[in-house]
């Protein structure tokens, strides 16, 4: 049940199949073709297998099991593009003059990446342009491939002299149809002292020519180091007391409530102080930041604050935004359990545990199997999705295949926000021996009976005996019950003769006066 045209259907032959008679403890093989539209999306879909069958008597017995689909490729097989290897130009350019940004685009996942596009986007109104075509097309790049990529860009008169962030997005498809989009950044330092009125009185800008996390990758709950370069843009003046410090707001969900203090400084405060930098000087800045547990999995953007001065004191402000990429740890627990070490040929093996997401993002797709040797109706089954904190109850059961040693694993698979398969496995090392039919059964029931029988001869004697007792004492009470009554009869006879003879008597007497 569940087939159709549109989705998962038969493909060849009916949707039922009859098999006339199944004998105990035997089995019998059927199959069904089936086959996935080709505009389904990838993904996991639902088949249920209905069985009716009936006994003996005739008595009619119903039963489903739902089984599940894996759709575009292997379950769990998915692309995985990746920007690698970004070169970012290096010194400061003039306008009209030309810059390149080049990286490869790798595909570290398990299976193909379809219709890639990567639009490359300066970030401003104008300053920067691209020399390139800002678009470029890669219509496959399969599983462990890398492909190179180049745009070329310049600044323009309308910019001003400072830092400009590039944006790379990137779009593709998996297999299945499902689309992933991320983006990333690079920078570029652009000299324009034309576009200043008067380089007498242009200001001194200090700005974040290059910064580095490592890792690149930050984890909630984890330290990491952010290395920064500090430059001073202008070309003639210095700057002077500068007090750096950190900042970070971020939206929430309801877009009203701001959060901060994602990073934080390690044995330090968050404000750091310069005596001073020279005009287009650099000095290098290594912070050791730590990442709070709570942190959503996805790219922050921090603030770097600038307070200033030129050499004759006068004060200014500036601004840099840094891109860091946190990952948030997932974990899932299982409760400990155990299976038989040893079990006979075609009995059954019960498997139950708890398990729960103790971590603090949601759990993707996930999917319990049973691996081995084994034959199970529960040998695959699809979760979905888990949120963090909650927690679920697993139960089925499966029938080892070989006698011997039978190596059986129970495995939880689950994908994190990162788009990554995770997995929690427990092995196990089952001992198959050949179901044993004892042969003494029939002599063991005898030697009871016989026993019994013994024992009931006894009983029967006992009350046979009690009941011969029982019956000679009634009969004494009846006899004796009988005898005392006649004696009552004949002497109540003898009182009325004796009565009558004294009444004649009298009357006699009655006569003679």
């Amino acid at each position: 049940e569940g087939l159709e045209a549109t989705g998962i259907g038969i493909s060849n032959g009916l949707g039922s199949k009859r098999i006339t008679k199944i004998g105990p403890a035997s089995s019998q093989t059927f199959a069904f073709q089936l086959v996935a539209n080709s505009e389904m999306k990838g993904g996991t879909y639902p088949v249920t297998l209905k069985l009716k069958y009936k006994d003996d008597s005739g008595k009619q017995y119903e039963d489903s099991q739902i089984y599940y689909v894996n759709v575009g490729g292997a379950s769990g097989a998915k692309p995985s593009v990746q920007i690698v290897n970004m070169k970012e130009p290096q010194g400061v350019y003039g306008v009209n003059q030309n810059f390149n940004v080049s990286f490869d685009l790798k595909n570290t996942g398990e299976s193909e990446a379809k219709n890639i596009k990567v639009t490359a986007t300066a970030v401003g109104e104008g300053e920067v342009v691209p020399k390139s075509s800002s678009i470029q097309n890669l219509t496959i790049l399969k599983a462990g491939q890398s492909s190179h990529f180049t745009f070329t860009f310049a600044g323009t008169s309308a910019g001003k002299t400072q830092n400009y962030p590039i944006e790379f997005t990137v779009e593709y498809e998996s297999s299945g149809g499902s689309t992933t989009t991320f983006k990333q950044y690079a920078g570029v330092n652009i000299s324009n002292p034309d576009n200043e009125k008067d380089e007498k009185t242009s200001k001194p800008k200090i700005i974040v020519s290059d910064y580095k996390c490592d890792p690149l990758i930050v984890m909630a709950g984890k330290e990491f180091d952010l290395n920064l370069t500090l430059m001073n843009s202008h070309k003639e003046k210095a700057v002077k007391n500068i007090k750096m410090f950190l900042t970070l707001s971020e939206e929430t969900s309801s877009d009203t409530q701001k959060t901060g203090n994602i990073f934080t400084p390690v044995n330090s405060s968050n404000t750091f102080y310069f005596d001073d930098i020279p005009a287009k000087g650099k000095v290098q800045k290594n912070l050791r930041l730590f990442v709070v547990p709570d942190a959503q999995p996805k790219t922050y953007t921090l603030t770097v604050n600038f307070e200033y001065e030129d050499m004759k004191g006068n004060e200014f402000t500036a601004t840099e935004l840094l891109g860091i990429n946190v990952k948030q740890v997932s974990e899932l627990e299982i409760d400990e359990f155990e299976l038989p070490s040893d079990v006979e040929q075609g009995m059954p093996v019960n498997v139950s545990f708890n398990y729960y997401n103790k971590g603090k993002v949601t759990l993707n797709n996930v999917m319990i199997r049973i691996e081995g040797d084994v034959e199970s109706s529960t040998k695959s089954t699809y979760v979905g999705n888990m949120e963090s904190g909650n927690g679920e109850y697993f139960e089925g059961e499966f029938y080892a295949n070989t006698i011997g040693e039978v190596p059986v694993s129970v495995v939880i698979t689950y994908d994190d926000p990162s788009g990554e398969t995770q997995e929690v496995r427990r092995d196990f090392t089952i001992n198959v021996t050949e179901p044993v039919m004892p042969d003494d059964v029939e002599g063991d029931m005898d030697a009871p009976s016989q026993a019994s029988l013994g024992t009931k001869a006894k009983v029967g004697i006992i009350i046979a005996v009690i009941m011969i007792v029982a019956g000679i004492g009634v009969a004494a009470f009846i006899k004796r019950k009988r005898r005392l009554k006649e004696e009552a009869f004949l002497a109540a006879d003898n009182d009325d003769e004796v009565m009558d003879s004294a009444g004649e008597k009298g009357m006699d007497a009655n006569e003679h006066l």
